[in-house]
């Protein structure tokens, strides 16, 4: 490893060891704030493997202008 980052790409990409060998559908792979890097988003979305990280940046949203923290700051916090 090059930098210390780079282990949440590397446990994604054993994780997705499962999905060639045919035993599972779907893989997720969480991170903690730390995890929250180009690089993952970059490399690890795909139809059956999905990125869920705890974000530490206000990154902007797929296919509109708008920027993560902007609708969640609008969500109630009734949970």
């Amino acid at each position: 490893m090059e930098k210390e980052s780079d282990k949440w790409l590397l446990v994604a990409e054993r994780s997705q060891l499962g999905l060639v060998a045919g035993r599972v559908e779907c893989v997720t792979s969480v991170g903690e704030r730390e995890s929250d890097i180009y690089a993952a988003w970059d490399r690890i979305p795909e139809v059956q493997t999905h990125l869920l990280v705890r974000a530490c940046r206000d990154r902007r949203l797929q296919g509109i202008t708008t920027m993560l923290y902007e609708p969640l700051s609008q969500q109630s916090n009734k949970w």
